[in-house]
């Protein structure tokens, strides 16, 4: 049971702690490993009590993807304002970070995708968009003549798989926490190579 909440230091609301857990532990494990009864052993509460607020456990993960794409579509628009190189490399790493929060989802796409149609629905759209958001920056910043396009695709593309791509490097390690900083260095000097010169 929840201890009262100070008026000095509030705690947070079950909801929220089984969403931060629930977002630890699939981020951390894996989604197919990580089972409601394991988030509600972490919290010191019981099952019952997470399946008050939480149904099921695909009702985490949509709520949980509700965020991710609130996160990413809060993101999406500075790309209208980037006009320099530095600036859409600080922007194409801001949706990285997006990404990141919420990795499990990349990481499990196939899966996910393949058990939830709400996924399977609202994914898809929402990746496109970011695509689309990348091109509309590339086109304002690249002189006539070159087509943003296959551009845009390949830095899209880098940013949806770089997750699935740094497991692959280290299955064991590679998605904790402690190693976004190593992460998104790695992902700014590929998607620094992918960049057209003519982009100042």
């Amino acid at each position: 049971m929840d201890a009262p909440a100070s008026p000095h230091s509030p705690r947070r609301r079950t909801p929220e702690r089984i969403l931060a857990a629930a977002l630890d532990h699939f981020n951390r494990f894996g989604e197919p490993q990580v089972s409601t009864h394991l988030i509600a052993s972490a919290l010191r509460i019981s099952s019952g009590n997470l399946h008050y607020h939480f149904h099921s456990k695909d009702d985490l993960i949509l709520a949980l993807f509700e965020r991710y794409e609130a996160d990413l579509r809060t993101t999406l628009p500075a790309g209208n304002t980037t006009d320099t190189r530095a600036a859409l490399l600080d922007w194409l790493l801001a949706l990285f970070r997006a990404h990141w929060q919420h990795r499990f989802l990349l990481r499990d796409l196939s899966g996910l995708l393949t058990r939830h149609l709400a996924l399977e629905q609202r994914l898809p759209p929402l990746l496109a968009d970011q695509q689309a958001a990348i091109e509309q920056a590339l086109h304002r910043l690249l002189p006539a003549g070159p087509d943003a396009r296959a551009t845009a695709a390949a830095l899209h593309l880098t940013l949806v798989h770089w997750i699935a791509h740094a497991f692959l490097q280290a299955p064991r390690s590679a998605l904790e926490e402690g190693h976004a900083a190593a992460a998104e260095a790695a992902l700014a000097q590929h998607l620094e190579g992918l960049l057209p010169a003519a982009i100042a």
